[in-house]
């Protein structure tokens, strides 16, 4: 139970140390009505001891220090691992019996494989949400153990949400998400509507590491009409949070979070698209016309061009030229985006793409070297 209790620590604070960091927050109180902890002095690392479970003493770790009241350090009673890698740590925090006016400090190691059975390999992305025993959020956070270089590059533009959340519940029409990169630089705004109805806008930057990118976002208020200026200067107020996974160069998983006081309360989470405005045209279409393919293996660079559906069968769809070529793409189904593909020359593979956008394919030759496949825009 110590190390179920441990796990759930370690997990809030995970995206802290996304850049194997330590995450500082303040010290841990009951609230008014004694229920759940404030925000804690919670320090998070990634530790290189070995998991207790036996198929899988390689998992991740944690180390969970901090300071609590006295005779009153918190406890884990659950975890579970569920979906794509999606952790939840449920913790108690004792509110009877503790000298406030004391501090002591502790410190736990964290086996989230040996609480709940299931292994967390390296190389892995985990959205963790950490809630109280009732089920109440107190924080979530993403963290990426995947090395570095193998991060993805999202695409500058629009970024709309698919019709439903993870919970089944309709998006707005209208709300949608702005992205603009800059090598890992990542300049992000957010639009939808306010309690009230109203069009509201949120904007921030984040650092992209690896896959995963957080952005805490501010907005801007009593400043200027468009048409009317004063020289009013607008006053930035706290706004939500938003964590971002990337599946691809144009789809990620998306967590919008707001807290009160530094504590996580309410997370939505949905899906992320960066769609052609062309809404009529599939993906097939959207890929036709003249393609280069740039390789690290190779001193010239080689043309394609792809203009007639080669075939097209359940998930997946084909682009042939007259030169024999062929791309092959997988699609979702849940947004008939390309999740991956392969070009081939008269049967036989030449590369492999695992990262698809709409102007540029990345990923292998058959030689091992990196390719990358780059739409070339077409005369004015």
């Amino acid at each position: 139970m110590r190390h179920l209790h441990t796990t759930w620590n370690a997990a809030k604070y995970l995206f802290v140390l996304a850049c194997l960091t330590a995450g500082i927050l303040p010290t841990w109180h009951a609230n008014a009505a004694g229920l759940w902890p404030e925000p804690a002095n919670l320090r998070v690392r990634v530790t290189n001891a070995a998991s207790a479970l036996a198929h899988a003493t390689d998992s991740v770790m944690f180390e969970l220090a901090g300071t609590a009241a006295l005779h009153c350090a918190p406890d884990v009673t659950g975890a579970a691992v569920s979906g794509a890698n999606d952790v939840e740590i449920r913790m108690h925090w004792p509110i009877i019996g503790c000298n406030p006016a004391r501090a002591t400090g502790f410190a736990v190691a964290v086996d989230v494989a040996a609480v709940t059975g299931v292994a967390l390999p390296r190389g892995r992305v985990y959205p963790v949400s950490i809630r109280t025993a009732d089920g109440d959020l107190l924080a979530f956070r993403l963290f990426d153990t995947t090395p570095m270089h193998r991060g993805i590059q999202p695409e500058s533009g629009f970024w709309w949400p698919t019709a439903n959340d993870a919970l089944a519940s309709p998006v707005s029409v209208g709300t949608g998400v702005g992205i603009e990169v800059q090598g890992s630089q990542l300049a992000v705004n957010v639009f939808g509507f306010d309690d009230s109805g109203a069009a509201t806008w949120y904007f921030g930057t984040a650092q992209q590491i690896g896959r995963v990118a957080t952005a805490q976002l501010v907005g801007l208020q009593q400043g200027d009409p468009l048409l009317a200026p004063m020289g009013r200067q607008p006053q930035a107020r706290a706004g939500l949070r938003l964590e971002l996974l990337f599946l691809s160069p144009t789809m990620a998983r998306a967590w919008l979070v707001s807290d009160v006081d530094g504590r996580d309360q309410l997370v939505r989470e949905f899906m992320l698209s960066r769609r052609t405005f062309d809404l009529r045209g599939s993906f097939t279409t959207q890929l036709a016309g003249r393609w280069v393919l740039v390789s690290d293996g190779e001193a010239a660079p080689r043309q394609f061009q792809w203009w007639a559906q080669a075939g097209r069968g359940e998930g997946r769809t084909q682009l042939g030229g007259s030169d024999g070529s062929v791309l092959e793409c997988r699609l979702d189904p849940a947004t008939g985006a390309a999740m991956a593909c392969s070009l081939s020359v008269n049967g036989v593979v030449e590369a492999e793409f695992d990262q698809v956008g709409f102007d540029r394919l990345g990923g292998r030759g058959n030689d091992g070297a990196a390719v990358q496949l780059l739409r070339v825009p077409p005369p004015h």
